[in-house]
């Protein structure tokens, strides 16, 4: 399967160690997320993907449910699409 970003057939799976946490000081009371997925580098372009497991999946919208909005974080990075604080 070609890279979404560049079309490159180079790509590797690499296993990670994820720590996430809820965006903006107002959180900082929520405990993060520890995840250890799969994911899928481009060694041409660098673009990722990857899907979370269940278990992580769930802790993360039970701690988006209490989260409180951040002002002023509303994108990062360049290339990417606009990531949305949570809700």
């Amino acid at each position: 399967m070609p890279c979404r970003s560049c079309g490159s057939e180079r790509h590797t799976v690499f296993g990670v160690e994820m720590n996430i946490h809820f965006p903006g000081f107002e959180n900082l009371d929520q405990p993060s997320v520890l995840a250890f997925p799969k994911i899928l580098i481009c060694l041409d372009c660098g673009h990722m993907e990857s899907t979370l497991p269940e278990p992580e999946l769930a802790s993360l919208a039970e701690g988006a449910r209490k989260c409180k909005p951040s002002i002023g974080q509303k994108s990062v990075g360049q290339r990417g699409p606009e990531l949305q604080d949570c809700a």
